[in-house]
């Protein structure tokens, strides 16, 4: 989806070896662990993916290299009560409504984003659910909730807050 090709680093479209062309070819697919589970089946040669660090645990005869590292960060409305701070806790957002991406849209980030909640000992109260990142931008603008998101959207113009969560929450990894 569009998260990915927004973090993608340049990759070539191809490397000379021995003489010959060798052609590299991409492919979107619904998650790391689909990818995973192709390059351990040989059917795939590497993924470039997105992927909370225990997942590594999770496939240790496959080798993971981090390439950039994902902070999340809170979006809000114009005006909203908390954008006066410049760090929030996620214990600060757990009454309010929340803006998500569709899980068809982007798996890790949302089950990422949920499980952050679940380990801030609460259940988000979803109010929509978007199909793209610009999609929440738009919603949140709108007054519809609040969201997490990667910190490259912050240089998306938008009319939104943008504010960091703490040093010690747990970041995502792009990794191939």
């Amino acid at each position: 989806g569009a998260f990915l090709e927004l973090t993608l680093p340049v990759v070539p479209v191809g490397f000379r070896s021995g003489g010959a062309w060798h052609q590299l070819g991409t492919e979107h697919s619904d998650g790391g662990a689909t990818s995973s589970a192709r390059v351990l089946a040989g059917t795939l040669d590497a993924s470039y993916t997105l992927l909370p660090l225990p997942i590594i645990k999770l496939a240790p005869d496959l080798e993971f290299e981090p390439v950039r590292e994902v902070e999340l960060m809170v979006v809000l409305p114009p005006g909203h009560r908390l954008a006066k701070q410049r760090r929030l806790s996620l214990p600060k957002l757990a009454h309010e409504p929340f803006v998500l991406i569709n899980r068809s849209s982007a798996a890790m980030l949302h089950d990422w984003i949920l499980n952050l909640f679940r380990a801030a000992a609460f259940e988000a109260q979803v109010s929509k659910l978007a199909d793209s990142p610009l999609s929440v931008l738009e919603m949140v603008s709108a007054g519809f909730g609040v969201s997490l998101l990667p910190d490259l959207f912050a240089r998306f113009p938008s009319y939104v807050v943008f504010r960091r969560l703490p040093p010690n929450t747990p970041q995502l990894q792009r990794s191939l």
